[in-house]
């Protein structure tokens, strides 16, 4: 079963946690760089991805780490005996655990004239690092809406007002860990008065669980209008800290202001957003006049169909081709029918 990536989420790019074995696989590290290097040697981002090797001969509990389909190391053992069955689980969704990758290589440089640095002569060395949270917050314990949704970037952590009167809400998604992430949505919400200001809702399954103060709103509000002009909801991560007596919200996103010129100018209009593989989860469209449309190979799909959240396609049924749109038009697949 061909696997679609997953960024796992993190805190921004940390924690950071090293690679080992670098050393023994030099020769593929070497191609991620170009063929000339400063002598001070660089560094290269990537994104890495985790395979599990439970048939390890020397491990059971090995992690390898791949990047761009090239082996550069692996997890140390202390930390792949806890990470392997999570990222097995993944494995069996569908799903390949992906995070961002650090290299520094350095080509040592040629030398004949005897001294110490001989020894490297031209040999490459590399050190590596990727982004690795805690097991459990590798993913967050809700699902995403079942509308179109933009996701904002990672952002500084800003306390979101009120939580604790909904306590009754947030509680049963902190679980025993006492942390967890969540999909938190953005809405704006209309003043009450002339003279009041507009704010700025959080909401996490549906429920409000808080606001932010006037301030803080004004920094979200224009990215909230933006997408709400595309048909999109603006959704962020929100990381929640307690127990069943009190539980802390902090939401991470970019402000307005600090959303880069791509991300603003990639707003697609309102469509549920496309399926890689048959494992993803099929989103609803926001209204009736986009009907759900079955991949080649699999079975019609009948009459009034909208899969729920929980739905998952069959795994013997084939996977979609690439960019396969599961929700079309109505107007459209009638005419399609139509000729």
């Amino acid at each position: 079963m061909a696997l679609m990536d997953y960024l796992i989420w993190n805190r921004g790019g940390w924690p950071r946690v090293d690679v080992v074995g670098e050393q023994y696989h030099s020769k593929e590290i070497r191609r991620l760089f170009p063929g000339n290097m400063p002598m001070t040697g660089m560094d290269v981002t990537r994104l890495a991805r985790f395979v599990p090797e439970p048939s390890n001969t020397y491990d059971r509990n090995a992690v390898r780490i791949e990047v761009d389909g090239l082996l550069i190391g692996y997890l140390r053992a202390t930390l792949a005996s806890q990470y392997q069955p999570i990222f097995l689980a993944m494995n069996r969704e569908g799903l390949a655990p992906v995070t961002t990758c650090e290299i520094h290589g350095y080509q040592y440089p040629a030398d004949s004239s005897g001294t110490w640095l001989s020894r490297n002569s031209g040999e490459f060395d590399a050190q590596a690092w990727v982004v690795l949270d805690e097991p459990h917050l590798l993913r967050p314990v809700t699902a995403p809406p079942r509308v179109p949704y933009r996701e904002l970037p990672h952002g500084s952590a800003l306390q979101v007002r009120g939580e604790e009167a909904h306590l009754d809400v947030l509680a049963p998604l902190v679980g025993p860990p006492g942390e967890s992430w969540v999909h938190g949505v953005l809405r704006a919400q209309e003043p009450a008065t002339e003279k009041a200001k507009r704010g700025v809702l959080i909401e996490v399954n549906g429920s409000v669980i808080g606001d932010l103060t006037p301030a803080s709103s004004a920094h979200f509000l224009p990215v909230i209008d933006h997408l709400a002009k595309a048909g999109q909801l603006a959704v962020a991560k929100v990381l929640l800290k307690g127990n069943r007596l009190k539980v802390e919200a902090v939401l991470h996103a970019a402000k307005a202001h600090e959303l880069d010129a791509s991300w603003i100018s990639h707003v697609v209009p309102a469509a549920a957003p496309p399926l890689g593989a048959a494992a993803q989860q099929v989103a609803i469209p926001a209204k009736p006049r986009f009907v759900f449309q079955a991949p080649p190979g699999w079975p019609p799909v009948p009459a009034g169909f909208e899969p729920d959240v929980s739905w998952r396609p069959a795994p013997e049924w084939p996977t979609p081709p690439a960019g396969w749109e599961f929700w079309a038009p109505e107007e459209a697949t009638r005419a399609g029918t139509a000729k």
